[in-house]
């Protein structure tokens, strides 16, 4: 399971945007964007059954399972759910890489040495996500002391 929180810098079709994520396994993926000025502030929570949006007071839900239109979040999202399923994912050790495949499109994960993800890209959605201050989350929300692991 994917438990973490980190800054991210997001592109999609060459427009840039920046959000701090908090993704907690199937259940959520929370990003709050900084970055432009225009969407600062805006909120995008994703579950299993739903996308809520807040921005400057106002909000916005839309339940059931899309499709939904491109966005970085939505599509940032459903990587890291076909990585934590594990359908059509391919590991390489050596390199730290996952590749798997979304909307008909590739993808690479690229994780450190501690497994800490630093960048997701696919080129056939036009879409890369750059990480930064990455923290696991697993310890605080599975209760496993730290440096423990499987």
């Amino acid at each position: 399971m994917l438990y973490f929180e980190a800054d991210a810098v997001l592109t999609l079709n060459g427009a840039q945007s920046a959000a701090h994520i908090r993704h907690i396994g199937f259940e959520l993926t929370e990003m709050t964007f900084n970055a432009p000025a225009n969407i600062k502030g805006l909120k995008m929570t994703k579950t299993d059954d739903s996308v809520n949006f807040e921005f400057s007071g106002m909000k916005q839900g839309i339940k059931g399972s899309g499709p939904y239109n491109d966005s970085p979040a939505l599509i940032l999202s459903e990587i890291l759910s076909a990585v934590q399923t594990g359908e059509g994912i391919e590991t390489k050790r050596k390199t730290n890489e996952i590749k798997g495949k979304i909307r008909n499109a590739d993808f690479t994960v690229v994780r450190d040495a501690d497994k800490n993800i630093q960048e997701i890209t696919s080129e056939g959605l036009s879409f890369r996500a750059v990480f930064s201050n990455y923290k696991s989350l697993e310890a605080e929300i599975l209760g496993t002391p730290s440096g423990i692991t499987d």
